[in-house]
C-alpha cells in the first residue's frame, strides 16, 4: 500500500458537539439502499460566487504509532460560497489537496490517505442531512488497505457543517453500497460513529491542530476514556504548565462521549504553546493515551 505523507496535527447515544454541536454523530439515516435509489438531492454545480471567506476543518492522520495518533482536524481558509453546499464541497477539495508544507515539517507529521488523483465529480444535497459525494475511481482503486481511514477523512470533513449528518458515496457516477474488497458497508449512508475507531482516545475537535487558542481556551470533542474522565492542560513553549483541569465526557469506558470545557490560562504575550489531553496509568501514574496539539497562545 502506498500513500502520501501529508502534513500536520461505541457509541453512546449522545451526539458529539464541538461548538455547540458537531453534526454527523446521529444514528445512520434509514431509507432505500443506495444501489436501488441513489440520492436525488440538489446538485452543487455551476459557477459559485463568494464575497467572503470562512475557516473550515480538514481531517488528517497524525504520523505516529501508539499514543497521539488517529484522526484530527486542521484549519483551512476557503471561500464562503453560494449556492448552498458549495462551501462544503470546497472543504472536500481542501481535504484532497492534503497537508501543507509547514504541517509536513511538524514532528510528528500529519498524513492523508486520500489517493493521488482523486477528484470530486459531483456533490449533491439530499434530504435529512444526507450529502452524496461522487469521487473519481482513484478513491476506490487504492484498494482495501486503509480504506476505512480514507472514508473517515471524507465523512468527518463533511459532517463538520451544521445540518450535515450522513454521507452517501458514488464512484465515477455509480452508487456503491460496499467499499472495495475490504467490504465496508456504505448502505445506509454513513456517519461519524461508523468511524469512531479511527479516532484517538480523546479527539480535540476544537480548536484544531495548530490553531489560535482563545483565552479562556474552549475545548470540545469526543472521548472514550476510562470512566469518561481524563485530564487537559495547557503548556507554554518551554513546557511550563499554565493551566490544568479534569474533564468528564458524556460517556466513557467503551463508548464515545462528548466533552465541552473552558480553561483559562495566563501568558504574558502571544506565542506558541501546546494543549494536551491524556489519562494517567493505573499502574505507575504516567501519562497514557496522549493527544497533543501545537497552538498559538493568547494573553
Amino acid at each position: 500500500m502506498t500513500f502520501a505523507i501529508a502534513a500536520v496535527a461505541v457509541a453512546c447515544n449522545s451526539q458529539p458537539s464541538p461548538a455547540p454541536s458537531v453534526p454527523g454523530t446521529g444514528a445512520p439515516a434509514s431509507g432505500t439502499p443506495a444501489s436501488a435509489a441513489p440520492a436525488t438531492g440538489t446538485p452543487v454545480t455551476g459557477a459559485p460566487t463568494s464575497a467572503a471567506t470562512t475557516t473550515i476543518r480538514a481531517y488528517f492522520f497524525r504520523g505516529t504509532l501508539g499514543q497521539n495518533g488517529g484522526l484530527l482536524p486542521v484549519e483551512r481558509l476557503v471561500a464562503q460560497l453560494e449556492p448552498a453546499g458549495a462551501t462544503e464541497r470546497a472543504a472536500l477539495e481542501a481535504l484532497i489537496a492534503g497537508p501543507s508544507a509547514a504541517e509536513l515539517a511538524a514532528s510528528p507529521p500529519l498524513y492523508s490517505l486520500m489517493p493521488e488523483g482523486t477528484r470530486v465529480l459531483a456533490y449533491d444535497i439530499g434530504p435529512n442531512g444526507v450529502r452524496t459525494v461522487d469521487l473519481s475511481g482513484e478513491f476506490e482503486a487504492a484498494g482495501s488497505a486503509n480504506a476505512k481511514g480514507r472514508l473517515a477523512q471524507v465523512v468527518y470533513t463533511l459532517t463538520q457543517f451544521p445540518g450535515v449528518t450522513d454521507v452517501r458515496f458514488k464512484i465515477d457516477g455509480r452508487a456503491i453500497t460496499v467499499f472495495t474488497d475490504a467490504r465496508l458497508p456504505l448502505d445506509p449512508p454513513v456517519d461519524r460513529l461508523d468511524y469512531a475507531d479511527q479516532l484517538p482516545v480523546v479527539l480535540i475537535d476544537t480548536p484544531a491542530w495548530g490553531a489560535a487558542l482563545g483565552n479562556p481556551a474552549h475545548l470540545t470533542g469526543l472521548a472514550d476514556a476510562f470512566e469518561a474522565q481524563f485530564l487537559v492542560r495547557i503548556l507554554d513553549a518551554g513546557g511550563n504548565e499554565l493551566a490544568k483541569a479534569s474533564v468528564m465526557a458524556s460517556c466513557g469506558s467503551g463508548c464515545r462521549g462528548t466533552f465541552d470545557t473552558t480553561l483559562p490560562y495566563s501568558v504574558a504575550a502571544a506565542g506558541p504553546g501546546r494543549v494536551q489531553a491524556y489519562e494517567l496509568s493505573e499502574v505507575d501514574g504516567s501519562i497514557v493515551n496522549l493527544t497533543e496539539y501545537p497552538e498559538l497562545l493568547n494573553p
